[in-house]
């Protein structure tokens, strides 16, 4: 007996754990599809049931484990197990826009339509003059379909065909049996019973297709309770995309071939995982009443969601429990991820970019972003969320041209576009840098050249250090004085942080491998001045040509760290409680994991003496080849030990922590759910302390 089965973990690990019932209002009158030859109809109320939001979710879940990549004790996604009320639910708003897609990209809403005006056999005329019969349709049509699916090892989701529409109902195919006299029985996961593991069937025999072929259910729910169903059809799965929709959170466990990955992480870590695994194509339907319809997401169509590969990872927090990030996508786009309390929400960000954007936040709901536009006039283009809704962006013009401190909107206007066409000024020579101290207020730091170089974006020697400030208001753009005779390294852009109001710190890495810092304060009365520039020096084995990473935890506290030429981390930092010799007399050698450290380090403190450094480093796999990985190393007081958090991470981590024992850190990997593809996303692993 010829047979066919998916591995049997997916009612218990990707179904859900409850029925397909709602007690919800009516959302007929809400949302309506247009449909060929059929014009608008309403999609019925989610009270009958989402079995096709369940049965493209339940793929979701299933395709978001890494089967490939089995390894020991690896934590397998589940569907979460908690029924939704109403709309406004993170989880029904999540099934409801898969049941829409079941409708349009799967086709199952025109599908069951034409099926419905179909007869059950073949008549002497199907073929020529007539349609063929259901019978004819599924035996050479829609079984070789659901068979190709489960034959790869994949699942494959059924339309079912009763007698009108409340009698029409979708499922979910995980496995079948077919013996030699053509008896066929399909096993199914069905969303209206969701207990019965490997229970559910449906029975026919497909060995003639021209005269009724009856179909026998066991444990599945006809919902009209008519007659059995008269038609089984294959449904059009459509692959995870993004485009803007919340939905809950999922974690696909330790995927890295690294051999210390395979054991437990240190106490308090979490397993990794990607938070663009939550990410769902939204249907291109009407929403009709926007108001009604709690976290209703856009219409954009967008291709599968990856990280350019030269591309670093931009994090920032305005309180507990939220994380805004921001990459430049794989097509070159800035893109922001938020995350909130669990729920994950994704705005494309419609600007083209020549790096990842920098971003920071004042306050509550506030979150800015910045980056050079690539192709328009390599102006500054400012993204901000304010009260956490995403606003218009805005070209802040080149440094030192003639921008008149009145940001241009980026909306397509003939008047913007008259305006952008007329900028001047420098060329940007590394991506721009953003601090805060307080609400109302930004500074953003860059190099620029007079020249402009399109294949070689570094300082030249007549670099310029160019500032922007808001302080309510758009200020013009200024340079800020170089020590003289000196020259900017390059492969540093300027770092800047504050560890209070009024307070700027600044440093940057100058050809002879020295770093360089001064100050900007800001005295209430009075001038606001820069500090002379500070020659912090290097250690005796000297500094790659990396940035410095710099954290405060407190006023008068900076902690800078930098990765020596000799692969080891150097630490040098700032107590101004110390008087005049504020800064520590020499460079403290850190040291590295086994294999010495790669790219530049990223920090956080979560409190006063307490400091987190992660930086990329080499595990060893099975076969003892190197790998990279994440490395940690802290200090409470007392220096420890590195430790590997595992993972094949691709470029550097940044880290980020909102609330005391609580540090998020994010880093460039491949990406397992287009297994054997050089996609990369983010991927992210997170303390509890």
């Amino acid at each position: 007996m010829p047979t066919a089965r998916v591995p049997n973990f997916l009612p218990s690990m990707s179904g859900f754990h409850f029925p397909n019932s709602f007690n919800a209002p009516g959302i007929s009158d809400l949302v309506t599809q247009a449909l060929p030859f059929f014009g608008n109809i309403g999609l019925g109320t989610p009270g009958n049931g989402l079995c096709g939001g369940f049965v493209f979710s339940a793929i979701d879940f299933f395709n978001a484990q890494p089967r490939v990549l089995m390894l020991p004790n690896m934590a397998i996604p589940n569907a979460p197990s908690s029924n939704p009320a109403n709309p406004g639910d993170p989880l029904f708003n999540y099934l409801f826009e898969r049941l829409l897609d079941t409708f349009v990209l799967g086709q199952v809403g025109v599908k069951t339509l034409l099926w419905l005006a179909l007869p059950t056999h073949d008549t002497s005329l199907s073929g020529f003059l007539a349609p063929h019969g259901l019978a004819w349709l599924m035996v050479n049509e829609e079984w070789p379909l659901i068979q190709a699916d489960l034959d790869s090892g994949m699942l494959s989701p059924l339309g079912l065909v009763g007698d009108n529409v409340s009698a029409c109902h979708q499922v979910l195919a995980h496995g079948y049996d077919l013996d030699g006299q053509g008896n066929l029985t399909i096993y199914c996961y069905d969303p209206n019973e969701p207990s019965q593991d490997g229970a559910a069937t449906l029975s026919l025999n497909i060995s003639q297709s021209y005269h009724t072929i009856p179909i026998t259910s066991a444990n599945i729910s006809n919902v009209a309770s008519d007659p059995p169903f008269r038609g089984i059809f294959h449904s059009a799965y459509s692959n995870i995309h993004a485009a803007g929709i919340l939905v809950g959170p999922l974690g696909i466990g330790q995927v890295p071939p690294s051999a210390q990955a395979l054991q437990p992480l240190a106490p308090g870590w979490s397993a990794w995982d990607s938070p663009f695994s939550l990410l769902l194509f939204e249907g291109g339907l009407t929403i009709q009443d926007p108001a009604s319809y709690a976290n209703a997401p856009i219409s954009v169509p967008y291709p599968p969601l990856t990280l350019n590969p030269a591309s670093s990872v931009s994090v920032c927090s305005w309180g507990p429990n939220r994380m805004d990030l921001f990459i430049q996508d794989q097509i070159g786009f800035a893109d922001h991820l938020s995350w909130q309390a669990g729920m994950v929400g994704l705005d494309q960000l419609q600007q083209s970019v020549v790096s990842c954007p920098c971003s920071v936040s004042w306050g509550n709901g506030r979150v800015d972003a910045f980056a050079v536009l690539n192709g328009l006039d390599y102006s500054l283009v400012h993204m901000w969320f304010d009260g956490g809704q995403l606003q218009t962006s805005e070209s802040l013009g080149r440094p030192l041209g003639n921008w008149d401190t009145v940001p241009i909107p980026l909306d397509g206007s003939d008047n913007s576009a008259i305006r952008i066409s007329m900028s001047t000024g420098l060329f940007f020579a590394t991506p721009p840098c953003v601090c805060t101290w307080a609400p109302g207020r930004l500074d953003v730091f860059a190099f620029a050249n007079r020249a402009f170089q399109p294949t070689s974006t570094v300082p030249t020697v007549d670099a310029n250090l160019v500032h922007l400030t808001f302080d309510s208001n758009w200020q013009p753009w200024r340079a800020v004085p170089l020590p003289g005779g000196i020259t900017v390294d390059e492969g540093s852009g300027p770092v800047a942080t504050s560890w209070g109001e009024g307070r700027i710190d600044l440093f940057f890495m100058d050809t002879s491998g020295n770093l360089r810092h001064c100050a900007y304060t800001a005295r209430a009365g009075s001038s606001s001045s820069w500090s002379a520039w500070d020659n912090l020096g290097a250690p005796p084995a000297g500094f790659n040509k990396v940035q410095p990473c710099v954290v405060s935890w407190g006023t008068g506290r900076l902690d800078v760290f930098i990765r020596g030429s000799d692969q080891n981390l150097y630490h040098q930092w700032y107590d101004a409680s110390s008087g005049p010799t504020a800064w520590a007399d020499a460079w403290e050698n850190l040291g590295c994991p086994a294999g010495g450290l790669q790219g530049t380090p990223t920090a956080c403190s979560w409190s006063q003496g307490r400091l987190d450094i992660f930086a990329r480093g080499n595990d060893v796999d099975v076969d003892s080849n190197p790998v990279p990985a994440l490395w940690h190393l802290w200090f409470d007081g007392t220096w420890h030990r590195w430790e590997s958090l595992g993972a094949v991470i691709q470029s550097d981590p940044v880290a980020i922590s909102w609330g005391n024992n609580q540090i998020d850190v994010f880093a460039p990997g491949g990406n397992i759910f287009t297994l054997g593809s050089q996609d990369f996303v983010p991927w992210h692993v997170s303390f509890q302390g």
